[in-house]
């Protein structure tokens, strides 16, 4: 998903974005874009690269969610047949 087409997805969603300016790489722009579709309602609140400890290793996405609590996600642009093992 192209960053434009994020924008246009971003302009009728519930859920809170914050962030998504600094999306630069096609797989993290995929898992923000599955991310909003899935918990697109009030008071879900989606964190691209926050930086959330003392540490300069900070996640690509974290969704905070009312009911399920907190979602920390690292996203790899691996496809799986490049994976061994």
């Amino acid at each position: 998903m192209t960053h434009p087409e994020i924008l246009a997805l971003l302009r009728d969603r519930r859920c809170d974005v914050l962030g998504h300016d600094e999306r630069v790489n096609e797989p993290e722009l995929d898992v923000l874009a599955a991310l909003i579709q899935a918990f697109d309602e009030p008071g879900v609140l989606i964190l691209c690269e926050p930086s959330l400890a003392r540490s300069d290793r900070e996640p690509d996405l974290v969704v905070v969610h009312p009911r399920f609590g907190v979602l920390v996600l690292e996203v790899k642009g691996h496809a799986l047949d490049q994976i061994e093992g």
